[in-house]
């Protein structure tokens, strides 16, 4: 059996709005910290129009499971 027939990958976008950096950053550290198999694939952050300290996010998190 090939190990592609074993597992199967999972995707999940996360977004944020009006967060501040700190937050955003202890979220990611929590989940690359967390003991799962997890790869950020896709990450953006954009400042927001509201205030100069926030921002608004969009990531990308792969894994696998098995099948």
């Amino acid at each position: 059996m090939c190990i592609r027939d074993r597992y199967k990958k999972i995707s999940a976008d996360v977004r944020f709005e009006g967060v501040d950096i700190n937050s955003l950053m202890n979220f990611i550290y929590k989940m690359e910290n967390s003991g799962m198999l997890v790869r950020i694939s896709y990450l953006r952050i954009n400042q927001t129009v509201k205030g100069r300290n926030t921002y608004d996010a969009t990531i990308t998190f792969n894994s696998v499971t098995s099948q």
